[in-house]
């Protein structure tokens, strides 16, 4: 199989911008799926949402949040991609009533 070198990227704005960024990390998207780690809505799996040029990690725990980006910097060091880190972002949501919720006590 013949290689076919690529110097330039896609405009930024362009109209098929989106479109083409998801089609070249689709496979990144893949293997977040089979991993089964991550965020699941029933048996649909929303660990890694995707649109644009921006990716969404949800992770049920804090510690499974390293298994999602170690997939992700594998994918990114096979396909020389550098997702910016000065750019993400890390929200850990946690009830703060948990214990109520757990045994139905009221505030």
């Amino acid at each position: 199989m013949a290689s076919l070198p690529v110097d330039n990227g896609v405009r930024q704005g362009g109209v098929l911008s989106p479109v083409l960024f998801c089609v070249y990390i689709s496979n990144l998207l893949c293997r977040l799926s089979r991993s089964g780690v991550g965020a699941f809505l029933g048996v649909n799996y929303v660990g890694a949402l995707a649109y644009a040029d921006d990716i969404v990690l949800l992770c049920p725990t804090p510690s499974s949040n390293p298994q999602l980006l170690s997939i992700c910097d594998t994918f990114a060091n096979e396909y020389n991609i550098k997702f910016n880190a000065r750019k993400s972002k890390l929200l850990v949501v946690s009830p703060s009533n948990r214990h109520r919720q757990a045994t139905g006590e009221r505030q």
